[in-house]
């Protein structure tokens, strides 16, 4: 069911080696959600998406929010952040 929510479910079968960046990375998302954990810090998790895959991960992060998960995202797409965050910390450091 998750792999069918990131449209990856035809991949079940396919060596990671042989996926794409962006298939890894929502390979790496349906794996944080099949762990049912209570907190996820979850490190860019859109990079490597097109649009239409940002859209789906959007989705899925925000279904974990809705079951009462806890969100900790690090994310340099501003789209992403105020489509997900209910609290915004932003890190602009300058060196």
């Amino acid at each position: 069911e998750i792999m069918d929510q990131l449209e990856i479910a035809p991949l079940a079968d396919t060596p990671v080696t042989h996926l794409s960046v962006g298939q890894r990375r929502l390979l790496s998302i349906a794996m944080c959600i099949a762990a049912d954990a209570r907190c996820y810090l979850l490190d860019e998790p859109t990079a490597g998406l097109d649009r239409s895959h940002i859209t789906l991960a959007c989705k899925a992060v925000r279904r974990l929010a809705d079951r009462g998960k806890t969100i900790v995202l690090v994310e340099h797409n501003h789209a992403v952040v105020s489509r997900l965050a209910n609290h915004i910390i932003d890190l602009d450091l300058e060196f």
